[in-house]
C-alpha cells in the first residue's frame, strides 16, 4: 500500500489537468496518513523494504495503535492475529493471499456443510490451475480434505 502512495502518480495522472493531479496527491497522502494512524510510522528499514529507491521522508512520530484499540475490543481475536499479520509494511513480513487463507480465521469456512444465516455458500474451492500454480506449496492444504475426495 505504501508504495503505491509515495510514488509518483502514473503517466497517464500526470498528463490530466493539475487540479486531478492535485486530487491524486491528496487522496494519497490522506490514505496513507489513514494507514499511519493504525500502523504507526515505517522505520527506514520498512521504507528501504517497499521502495528502495526512496531515500528519506519525514513522517510525524505516531505509534501503532494496538488492534484491540482499533475494533474497541469488539473483534474476533483470530482476525485481529490474521490482519496483524497481513498489514504490516515489509512484504517480507506480510502473509501471501495463500498464507492468509489458511489462518485459522477461515477454518469455519473449510467445514463441509459451512452456512452463512443458514443458507449454503458457492464452491470455495474450485481454484484454477493458475492460483494453484501461484500458490503451489500450499495448493494442497487450501481444498480440504473431504473436498478433495
Amino acid at each position: 500500500f505504501f508504495f503505491l502512495m509515495i510514488r509518483r502518480p502514473p503517466r497517464s495522472t500526470q498528463s490530466r489537468s493539475s487540479a486531478a493531479s492535485d486530487v491524486y496527491k491528496r487522496q494519497a497522502v490522506d490514505q496513507l496518513v489513514e494507514i499511519i494512524k493504525v500502523l504507526g510510522v515505517p522505520t527506514k528499514k520498512q521504507i528501504f523494504e517497499m521502495s528502495p529507491n526512496q531515500s528519506s521522508f519525514k513522517f510525524p512520530d505516531i505509534k501503532p495503535q494496538a488492534w484491540q484499540k482499533v475494533f474497541k475490543n469488539r473483534a474476533d481475536p483470530l482476525l485481529i492475529d490474521l490482519l496483524s499479520k497481513t498489514l504490516v509494511y515489509s512484504p517480507k513480513e506480510r502473509l501471501s493471499a495463500a498464507q492468509s487463507l489458511l489462518h485459522p480465521y477461515f477454518d469455519e469456512i473449510k467445514q463441509q456443510n459451512f452456512k452463512i444465516n443458514g443458507q449454503a455458500v458457492p464452491n470455495l474451492f474450485e481454484f484454477s490451475q493458475g492460483e494453484l500454480e501461484y500458490a503451489e506449496e500450499y495448493a494442497q492444504d487450501l481444498i480440504p480434505q473431504w473436498y478433495q475426495q
